[in-house]
């Protein structure tokens, strides 16, 4: 800190080098030297030294932070006969397992998601040619009741406490009754009903893939193993619910009138792309989803 001995006039600022001149009222004011190139030799290799603990300490909390997950993962892979990846030293872990005889993966994300932090955990199984069409359950919530104002599906399944806590949409409708027809009806909610505890659960099945996903990074293998279970009970209600042989459900395009591949109701306005497929969807499905529904396409942001 020192006193510049020729100040600038009042309410001026003027950059000197590495100095920024002020001064107020007509007094100078102490000014402080603000770039590296300043710095003495001993202060700069301080700064140095506290920037790259900085950032050492952050790769370790990053680490940390994976590391309960990871070993979850891998224990789950060990037990249930699949394979275990670590996603590297920037990547999330992922299992591949089978289900039903399906491919089928265990997939975390954390990152940012439309500018907001976002995480989740998800079972993905693979149902191309098996699907009887698209069943999405998630619970109710201020966001589905304000959709639904709007004209959003939301199905009855014939159970009052389920209606009244879950949203169901569906296309056809008829996969709903045929899901959640009365000799299997309650255990396809007590499947449904298995992740509450968790953060955001939703089930999620389209032409191609069945998702099971909570928003939130799990980090138990017992939390782990409830998601694996729901996914694959579920399988096996959609594979009671497929159609008879010899009748494929090809793959659904959805083009601009359409329905949305998410929520099943018509495209209309506040739609988006996918950048990669362009693919179009509802805003708010889109956020919902956090990707581009279409299989395989892996498409996490959007265009107008």
């Amino acid at each position: 800190m020192r006193v510049l001995p020729h100040a600038a006039p009042p309410r001026v600022l003027v950059l000197h080098g590495s100095l920024f001149d002020v001064r107020l009222s007509g007094k100078p004011v102490r000014c402080m030297t603000t770039t590296l190139a300043a710095m003495s030799g001993a202060e700069a290799a301080v700064f140095l030294l506290v920037a790259v603990g900085a950032i050492v300490v952050g790769l370790i909390v990053s680490f940390r932070r994976k590391d309960a997950p990871a070993a979850a993962a891998r224990s789950l892979a060990v037990r249930l006969g699949g394979s275990f990846e670590d996603g590297g030293l920037f990547g999330e872990p992922q299992v591949s397992l089978t289900l039903g005889g399906r491919p089928a993966w265990i997939e975390y994300y954390r990152g940012v998601l439309n500018n907001f932090q976002s995480s989740w955990t998800r079972v993905v199984v693979g149902i191309r040619g098996v699907s009887p069409g698209s069943l999405h359950i998630l619970q109710e919530g201020f966001g589905q009741a304000f959709l639904k104002i709007f004209g959003a599906q939301d199905l009855n399944v014939g159970d009052e406490d389920f209606d009244s806590r879950y949203v169901v949409r569906a296309t056809p409708e008829s996969l709903v009754t045929r899901v959640f027809r009365p000799e299997q009806r309650h255990r396809v909610i007590a499947s449904a009903q298995r992740l509450r505890n968790l953060r955001n659960p939703t089930i999620d099945l389209d032409t191609n893939t069945l998702i099971v996903q909570v928003r939130e990074y799990v980090g138990n293998e017992r939390d782990l193993m409830e998601l694996v279970k729901t996914a694959e009970e579920f399988l096996t209600y959609v594979l009671v619910a497929s159609p008879p042989t010899g009748i494929e459900f090809g793959e659904v395009q959805a083009a601009g009138g359409g329905l949305c591949l998410v929520c099943g109701t018509a495209l209309r306005e506040a739609l988006v792309r996918c950048e990669n497929c362009k693919t179009p969807h509802h805003a708010e499905c889109w956020n919902y989803m956090g990707r581009c529904s279409t299989y395989a396409c892996k498409g996490r942001r959007t265009t107008a």
